[in-house]
């Protein structure tokens, strides 16, 4: 059997990136992205502890330079793209209610404002 010597230019070609299956990953990341308009949250950063089963619940939270202490998570859903937690906060002698977002593929919170 003889080979000829590939030429550089179809050398090259097998080395380039193939996509066996055009627009997966574009369709994927639509299917994770999450189904609530993140234009009226803002992403803010929560300290959240763990139970033995993994359950996470928030803590803490800060909004506008604000630490805030969370004094009861009255309700908490899953949803595909995370969970939403309602939580209830006390600001100056008031106690609030606020929706904290939790997205699972991003790892970020956020809060309605």
């Amino acid at each position: 059997m003889i080979r000829t010597k590939m030429d550089q230019e179809n050398r090259a070609k097998q080395f380039t990136p193939f996509d066996a299956l055009s627009g997966y990953s574009d369709a994927l990341k639509e299917k994770e992205a999450p189904s609530v308009n993140m234009n009226e949250q803002v992403i803010v950063p929560v300290i959240a502890s763990f139970n033995k089963s993994g359950d996470m619940l928030p803590i803490y939270f800060s909004a506008e330079g604000i630490r805030l202490k969370i004094d009861h998570v009255k309700w908490s859903e899953q949803k595909k793209w995370g969970t939403i937690y309602r939580c209830e906060i006390t600001v100056q002698d008031r106690v609030e209610t606020v929706d904290l977002y939790y997205y699972a593929t991003t790892r970020l919170w956020s809060l309605r404002m």
